[in-house]
């Protein structure tokens, strides 16, 4: 399958025989303590191991695997974080995996743009209607995306389970993946600004409904492509069912954990502003 994309590090979704997409957007809302330095833009900016403490459902988990490099960002230093999210128990037709995936997570400052994966986004110059055409799914690693956000991204990604070795799966497939969490807050005077974007840019498309903007709120943005080569008796399956059986798959679960993270960002931003004691320990991270 040829791909539009620059080969870059690593393989690209649309390097596989199936690509699979899964997007979701949600959408927490806060009470907001309005206060020098407890407000939720305050809490939002806070250094990103704060993340291990927030509950997963599914059965997942999220360990710290250690620290990044330093970025000065707006006159501050920014650490990046690394993460291992492990979910058991996805099933695909037959075959059961756990995947197990590396995440790098950094808190943008403000108008600080950097450039990352997309999966619903052509590079500029290739031929869209020609791609979807030729039975091919959007993707670039070029998607600016601009702060202030909490940027997640996929840096790696293996699968376990009973089958996985005997089937070679780890050298079949590819997992790509963006999330940004963006705020409204009296804080840094967003609660008043323009909707939130998935990008930060005004004129991005996937922006917040008026409601949506009504109120401090927490809103997460992600998008998943994977990639694969689907293996042993999986490749006598149609690419059309497989694709629409995976993109349903990774959408459900995609969905029930970003809605419950995002809830559980909020409610941990409640107790962080109005529990001193918790506040405290947090610190300490």
């Amino acid at each position: 399958v040829e791909c539009a994309l620059d080969a870059g590090e690593g393989r690209d979704c649309c390097a596989y025989a199936v690509n699979l997409r899964a997007h979701t957007r949600v959408r927490a809302a806060t009470d907001e303590r309005d206060e020098p330095g407890l407000t939720l833009s305050d809490y939002m900016r806070l250094p990103v191991s704060q993340y291990v403490d927030v509950p997963l459902p599914l059965g997942a988990t999220m360990a710290r695997l250690g620290e990044g490099t330093v970025r000065t960002a707006t006159a501050s230093e920014t650490r990046d974080e690394t993460f291992e999210l492990t979910i058991p128990g996805l099933k695909f037709f037959s075959l059961e995996v756990a995947p197990v995936i590396t995440v790098r997570v950094r808190c943008l400052g403000d108008e600080e743009t950097v450039e990352t994966w997309h999966g619903r986004a052509w590079d500029e110059g290739v031929d869209g209607e020609a791609e979807v055409k030729a039975g091919r799914r959007p993707e670039t690693r070029r998607a600016a995306m601009r702060g202030p956000c909490v940027l997640i991204e996929i840096i790696s990604a293996k699968v376990e389970g009973k089958l996985v070795e005997s089937l070679g799966l780890n050298d079949m497939f590819v997992n790509r993946g963006t999330t940004a969490f963006r705020w409204r807050s009296i804080g840094d005077g967003s609660l008043d600004g323009p909707a939130l974007t998935r990008t930060g840019f005004v004129d991005d498309e996937d922006a917040a409904s008026e409601k949506e903007s009504e109120g401090a709120c927490i809103m997460g943005w992600t998008d998943i492509g994977v990639g694969v080569d689907p293996p042993g008796p999986f490749a006598k399956v149609p690419k059309g069912v497989s694709q629409r059986v995976g993109d349903a798959v990774l959408g459900t679960t995609l969905r029930v954990l970003q809605s419950v993270f995002v809830g559980g960002l909020a409610q941990d931003y409640q107790r962080w502003a109005y529990d001193e004691e918790y506040r405290s320990e947090r610190a300490k991270h």
